[in-house]
């Protein structure tokens, strides 16, 4: 099936289109798709969908209890594609008499897992950098508002002193960015 027409496919699908009607808009454009490969390609499409939509479900349940930076989700949802799919091959290469995989099978699949593995350190390493860059901004933000503070409350220092107190509360206005 030519690109264009899964592309055409594809998008009638997006609309919500059934098989039939699909079907009569190909028809319309003087191509023909028998309905039967027109029902498989759709099974295959909405099948891959459902996949992808259990492992962003995943992914997006990951992110919240790990953290939300885009690039994390992104490389969490890959992670946990790489693991369904691993997975679906174990179980597939256990035959009805228990054989596992070939010394090659064997050797591919530790690849992989080796991959995902490196994969997860450099997201750990990436959300660290991450942390660090927004603690270090924070910190020049805090002591960019002291500085600002400071500076009013010399000038306000000529008119009136601040008790102790009342140079604490300063203090953690700023802090908290209401200063």
């Amino acid at each position: 099936m030519p690109p264009e027409v899964r592309d055409l496919i594809g998008s009638l699908r997006e609309q919500g289109r059934t098989i039939d009607e699909i079907v009569a808009a190909l028809k319309a454009l003087d191509i023909t798709v028998p309905r039967a490969t027109l029902g498989d390609w759709t099974k295959k499409i909405d099948a891959v969908a459902a996949t992808m939509e259990q492992s962003r479900v995943l992914a997006d349940a990951l992110v919240r209890r790990f953290g939300d930076a885009p690039e994390s989700k992104t490389a969490r949802l890959n992670m946990q594609m790489m693991h369904t799919v691993l997975f679906k091959v174990f179980e597939k290469s256990l035959g009805e008499d228990g054989d596992s995989f070939s010394p090659q099978e064997a050797m591919w699949l530790s690849k992989a897992l080796d991959h995902i593995t490196r994969a997860a350190k450099t997201d750990v390493e990436f959300l660290a950098r991450v942390k660090e860059e927004a603690r270090k901004e924070a910190a020049i933000e805090a002591e960019r508002r002291m500085e600002a503070a400071l500076a009013d409350a010399a000038g306000e220092a000529k008119d009136k002193a601040l008790t102790p107190l009342q140079a604490l509360e300063r203090v953690k206005a700023i802090y908290r960015g209401e200063a």
